[in-house]
C-alpha cells in the first residue's frame, strides 16, 4: 500500500527550496529499505496568492517497500534513486515512522526564521479527493477546510508557523495528472548553496537543439539562460519538458563550473494551463486565472513604470487587461492592438486594480483599417482635396471637380497579424502552457 507525504512552504524569497526536502527525505528513508513508488510530484498552485513565498509548488511523494526497481530516476551523490515496486502493505507503525522523518528534514532545513515560511507536511494511506488539488490552483483555500478534512481522517500532519503549508500539502497528494510534464532538478553540495553557478551560454542553447519536447530552456530575445534559479537556493538548474527519459541528457550537455551533488526527475503540473478557468468577464473574480474572449474596447496605452495597459468587453461586462514591464518586448505586441480587434486572452486577475496580468494573447480576428481618399485629377494627374463636406472634391490646379462617390476606398495594411503570442520565457508563470508546448500536442509529438 502507497504512503503518501505532501509537503510544501519550506522556502522562502531569500533561499531554500521545498523540492530539496524530497531529496534529504529519499535519502533517509533508503537507508530504510523505503524507496518511491511513481516520479515525485512537484505541484504548483494557485499564482495568486499574496503570501505566497516563490513559485507556490508544493512535493508529494509516494513511499512504499518492495524490492523491485524498475527505473533510475534521480541520484543523490552517485547512489541512484529507482522507482521499486509496491509489494507490501503499510502497517500504522511503518506510517509514523515515515512521518517522523519527514517532520526531522523540515525542521532541520525549513527557513525558521522567515515569518513568511510556515511549513506543514500530511502522511497519510488514503489518498485524497482531487477536488482539494482543482480548489487549491484555481481559487483561495481556508485552511478551516483543510483540517477539517485531516481530522476526519485521521492523517498524521504537522503544521509549523500559522500552519499555511498543510494546505499545499493537502493539494500535492491530492493531485491526479489530467495533463502533466516534468523537470529534471539538479542540486548544489550543502557548501554551495550561496554560490551562483558559471555557466557556458551554447550548453543551454544545446538544449532546444537536443531535447525535441523540451521548453523555456533560453530566453534569445533577453539573451539569458532560463534554467538557473534567480534566489540562491540548494538547486543548481532545472530542465523541463513532456519526455522524463529525454531529460535525462541534460545532465550531459548543460556545463557549469558547479557539479551537481544530487539530481531527481520531478512529475509536475508546470505548462498544463490547469490554473486557468475560461469564464466571461461578468464573472471575474480577483485571484482567479482566467481566459476570456472579447473585443478589444480601448486602445492601448502605456502607464508609469512601462506598463500597457487596455481594455477588452464582451456581452457582460469590460475590464482592463495588463502587460506589464517584465514582458519586455511581449509589450510591443500589445500595443499593435486597436479597438474592434477580436481576442482571446489568458491571464491572472489581481485583487488591486481589477486586472487582468496577460500570459498568452490569441488574435482571432483583425479589426479591417478601411479609409477615404480623394481621388486623382483626370487631367491633372493630382491628388484632389475636398470641396466641402457632400460637395466633392476639387482640383486646386486646374479647378476639375468630381463627385462624393469618387472617393478612392483603401484599406490600411495591418503589421500584427492573426495567431497566438505570449509572454517571454523569463516572464512566464510557471503553469502557463507555452506555445511550443501548444503546438506540440496539436501535431501529437508529447
Amino acid at each position: 500500500m502507497t504512503i503518501y507525504v505532501g509537503v510544501d512552504d519550506t522556502d522562502s524569497k531569500v533561499g531554500m527550496c521545498t523540492t530539496y526536502i524530497a531529496i534529504e527525505v529519499l535519502k533517509r528513508l533508503m537507508k530504510e529499505n523505503l524507496g518511491i513508488v511513481s516520479y515525485p510530484r512537484l505541484v504548483r498552485l494557485n499564482p495568486n496568492i499574496p503570501w505566497k513565498t516563490r513559485g507556490n509548488g508544493a512535493i508529494a511523494l509516494l513511499i512504499g517497500t518492495g524490492s523491485a526497481r524498475e527505473q533510475i530516476i534521480g541520484e543523490i551523490n552517485g547512489k541512484p534513486i529507482f522507482i521499486i515496486s509496491d509489494e507490501e502493505p503499510c502497517s500504522n507503525e511503518l506510517v509514523e515512522d515515515v512521518f517522523s522523518t519527514v517532520c526531522e528534514v523540515i525542521e532541520e532545513f525549513y527557513i525558521s526564521d522567515d515569518k513568511n515560511t510556515n511549513p506543514g507536511v500530511v502522511v497519510t494511506c488514503i489518498k485524497p479527493p482531487s477536488t482539494f488539488y482543482w480548489s487549491t490552483v484555481r481559487s483561495v483555500v481556508k485552511l478551516e477546510s483543510v483540517m477539517r478534512w485531516l481530522e476526519s481522517q485521521k492523517v498524521l500532519y504537522k503544521g509549523w508557523g500559522n500552519k499555511r503549508g498543510l494546505i499545499g500539502a493537502l493539494a500535492a497528494i491530492s493531485w491526479s495528472p489530467k495533463d502533466k510534464t516534468y523537470e529534471l532538478l539538479t542540486y548544489k553540495n550543502r557548501n554551495e548553496w550561496l554560490k551562483r553557478p558559471l555557466y557556458d551560454k551554447e550548453s543551454v542553447k544545446m538544449l532546444d537543439k537536443v531535447l525535441r519536447c523540451s521548453f523555456d530552456n533560453y530566453d534569445y530575445v533577453e539573451d539569458c539562460a532560463c534554467i538557473f534559479p534567480r534566489a540562491l537556493t540548494p538547486v543548481l538548474y532545472g530542465v523541463r519538458g513532456d519526455d522524463p527519459r529525454e531529460l535525462k541528457l541534460a545532465l550531459k550537455i548543460v556545463k557549469t563550473n558547479l557539479r551537481p551533488y544530487a539530481w531527481l526527475i520531478f512529475e509536475t503540473n508546470q505548462g498544463t494551463d490547469d490554473h486557468i478557468v475560461r469564464v466571461c468577464i461578468g464573472k471575474i473574480r480577483s485571484r482567479m486565472s482566467v481566459l476570456i474572449e472579447g473585443i478589444v474596447s480601448e486602445k492601448p496605452k502605456i502607464i508609469e513604470g512601462g506598463h500597457v495597459i487596455f481594455k477588452v468587453q464582451d456581452d457582460t461586462g469590460e475590464i482592463y487587461c495588463a502587460a506589464y514591464e517584465p514582458t519586455k518586448g511581449f509589450r510591443k505586441i500589445v500595443l499593435q492592438l486597436i479597438p474592434g480587434d477580436k481576442v482571446k486572452i489568458w491571464g491572472s486577475v489581481k485583487e488591486y486594480p481589477n486586472t487582468v496580468n496577460v500570459e498568452k494573447i490569441e488574435v482571432i480576428e483583425l479589426k479591417r483599417i478601411i479609409i477615404k481618399r480623394p481621388p486623382l485629377c483626370p487631367i491633372c494627374k493630382k491628388r484632389m482635396t475636398s470641396a466641402g463636406k457632400g460637395k466633392g472634391f476639387k482640383c486646386k490646379r486646374c479647378g476639375t471637380r468630381l463627385p462624393e462617390d469618387t472617393a478612392v476606398i483603401e484599406e490600411i495594411p495591418r503589421k500584427l497579424k492573426e495567431g497566438i503570442y505570449e509572454v517571454p520565457p523569463v516572464a512566464r508563470r510557471h503553469l502557463s502552457m507555452p506555445i511550443k508546448r501548444i503546438k506540440m500536442r496539436e501535431r501529437g509529438l508529447c
